[in-house]
């Protein structure tokens, strides 16, 4: 930005200051309650991650920029996770967002990650480089089609979360977070009503994770490390926790549905491992 627009119109990194305007940004564009976004405000925000649009001394567009590694050729690369990418209302189709990413790039010089809000953004973030490279099958059961079995839970701290997720994802694709956002993934889903918990087989010493999110009546895995012939089983032990609940919808790799995009960074189609994103 250059010339008479200079003082006009600004890109920078948020400061303290600016939080009260970036919660109305957050409420406009994705209508969550209140709690919610003081919650986030108060947990993950961080002013070095989020980058605002300033014209004439207002924030007219914001976009958060977390930082994660991606498993690349046997290393982990970094990325970023664009996350709350929005524009307020009067001053859309004007192309701030695509200035804040194209500034966010220059900034970082990493590749990005993101989980389009809707359908239609596929499209739009297509347009500017990014790609489909993680997909999900999304599989409903009634609770009767569930094999219940013998295994105990426990909740999970994020320390033993990480350590199991990096151990039984890892591969080529694998998008890892630190501890710090396995941290805040769970706290976010408790305050959404959901669980993490570590599943022990007693028999064997195995462990896996899953991820749990109550929806009405319904409970949703997000994510779970089991494979093989106990794809669709769970511990009896959460039967009892929901079990008001009449379906499990489960989240698990496939390529039936796109579900992130990523730009700047080569994955093969189907191979990329992403699934715990933010509400």
């Amino acid at each position: 930005m250059n010339g008479k627009n200079e003082e006009k119109e600004k890109i920078q990194f948020a400061q303290d200051g600016m939080i009260g305007e970036l919660k109305e940004i957050w409420k406009e564009c994705f209508e969550d309650s209140d709690n919610y976004i003081d919650f986030y405000y108060k947990k993950r925000f961080q002013k070095e991650n989020t980058l605002v649009y300033l014209l004439e001394d207002k924030i007219v567009s914001m976009l958060t920029m977390l930082p994660a590694q991606i498993q690349k050729e046997g290393k982990y690369q970094s990325v970023r996770y664009i996350y709350a990418l929005g524009t307020r209302k009067a001053y859309r189709k004007r192309g701030y967002a695509k200035r804040l990413l194209e500034e966010a790039e220059r900034k970082t010089k990493e590749p990005f990650i993101l989980i389009p809000e809707t359908k239609a953004l596929f499209s739009y973030y297509r347009k500017l480089g990014f790609e489909f490279n993680f997909f999900l099958t999304k599989d409903k059961k009634r609770k009767e089609e569930i094999i219940w079995d013998e295994r105990v839970i426990e909740v999970a701290e994020a320390a033993q979360y990480k350590h199991i997720r990096d151990e039984k994802f890892k591969r080529e694709g694998y998008l890892q977070w630190n501890e710090e956002a396995i941290s805040y993934a769970i706290e976010e889903n408790r305050f959404l009503g959901g669980e993490a918990y570590i599943i022990k087989d007693l028999k064997t010493g195995e462990k896996d994770i899953v991820f749990v999110r109550k929806q009405n009546e319904d409970i949703e895995i997000l994510e779970i490390s089991q494979g093989g012939n106990r794809k669709k089983s769970l511990p009896k032990e959460l039967e009892k926790i929901y079990s008001r609940c009449k379906n499990i919808t489960f989240y698990l790799e496939g390529e039936k549905m796109a579900f992130a995009m990523s730009k700047g960074i080569e994955i093969e189609r189907g191979r990329g491992y992403f699934n715990l994103g933010l509400q």
